[in-house]
């Protein structure tokens, strides 16, 4: 609500003020008047020009035309890159497709560091799943070692 200080260091001054029991107190003790908005467009302009609650926001405005570009991988290890402008986002997973959309070279070095990076994990998980599969079969070796030598006791 608007209100007007009539007595006081800012006697004679407008300013807005929540519509509390303070308020409504300082108002009946003559101390400031409460001025009536002149319309509907002016109460909502004064009232709810901050967001009606805590929660809403509002979405930061963006420049027309700046774009973030970044580069990560998925969940699977994919790599691809991300172009943002405004609420928009587009996924790029071949650097062909990210260059022509006009990709910086930075992001572009960086997709294919993470492509060369995929590429030697391939191999190196190739290497991995075969250490795994001689490493089992020593161990059923062992297995049929060690019941081999228990049932010999026995």
């Amino acid at each position: 609500m608007k209100i007007k200080f009539l007595s006081g260091p800012r006697t004679g001054q407008t300013d807005h003020a929540p519509n509390s029991q303070e308020i409504q107190l300082l108002a009946k003790a003559g101390i400031i008047e409460i001025i009536p908005y002149k319309n509907f467009v002016e109460f909502m302009s004064a009232e709810h020009a901050q967001g009606s609650h805590p929660s809403n926001s509002n979405v930061p405005q963006v420049q027309a035309g700046a774009v973030e570009w970044s580069c990560s991988t998925l969940h699977d290890g994919r790599p691809v890159i991300w172009r943002k402008r405004g609420n928009e986002t587009a996924r790029f997973e071949s650097e062909a497709q990210a260059a022509h959309h006009g990709a910086p070279e930075s992001e572009l070095k960086k997709f294919r560091d993470f492509v060369a990076l995929l590429a030697g994990a391939g191999s190196a998980q190739a290497t991995l799943e075969r250490a795994k599969r001689e490493q089992l079969l020593r161990q059923e070796e062992d297995k049929v070692g060690r019941a081999g030598v228990l049932w010999s006791r026995a």
